[in-house]
């Protein structure tokens, strides 16, 4: 699953969202960047790392791209979902983003059905204590939970590995996603 250059690093910081209680998939997203050969850092300085953030409202997502953009970032995205409010990419409702590349700022916004993911409502992406979330993610890598929470990682994934070039876009990147949350499921005792 080794498709990057061992020097690609990676920073996400998406839904510790104490609003509607969504549980923290950003442990997720680092578990699949490791597995795919990506070194994870534990903050958004490093200038050759790919950055994908969520926001906790449109502005803040403008605003951190921008500072990304004047730190000298290559590989930057700021996403926030308003309809319910998360800071990642949601399945929930369409999503804002806006992408850093080599210095150039791209705004739009996206749906989960562009990617063939159904809708969810925001109760299907409750977490609850660290310990409830850790046996949630287990779960979902081990295939145990095929919802909203599966398609909620994936989508979120498959833009960190677009990001990382690692997908020529993000439903391929999706698509890559899912097929490693299954290899890590497999790796992990039952």
């Amino acid at each position: 699953m080794n498709n990057f250059d061992k020097n690609t690093c990676v920073f996400c910081s998406c839904t510790a969202d104490s609003i509607n209680n969504v549980f923290d998939i950003s442990p997720a997203l680092h578990f699949i960047a490791q597995a795919c050969g990506m070194k994870v850092v534990l903050d958004d300085t490093e200038q050759d790392c790919i950055i994908l953030h969520g926001a906790a409202s449109i502005e803040q997502a403008e605003v951190l791209i921008s500072q990304y953009n004047q730190n000298s970032i290559k590989r930057a995205m700021t996403v926030y979902a308003s309809n319910p409010a998360i800071d990642a990419i949601s399945v929930c409702s369409e999503t804002s983003i806006f992408e850093l590349k080599d210095g150039e700022i791209q705004k739009y916004t996206v749906a989960p059905e562009q990617f063939g993911i159904k809708r969810a409502q925001i109760l299907a992406l409750r977490g609850a204590t660290e310990e409830y979330n850790r046996n949630l993610l287990n779960d979902i890598f081990k295939g145990k939970i095929k919802d909203a929470k599966l398609d909620f990682i994936a989508l979120n994934a498959g833009f960190m590995l677009y990001m990382a070039g690692a997908a020529k876009n993000p439903l391929n990147g999706i698509i890559k996603a899912y097929a490693v949350i299954k290899q890590i499921g497999k790796s992990l005792p039952q």
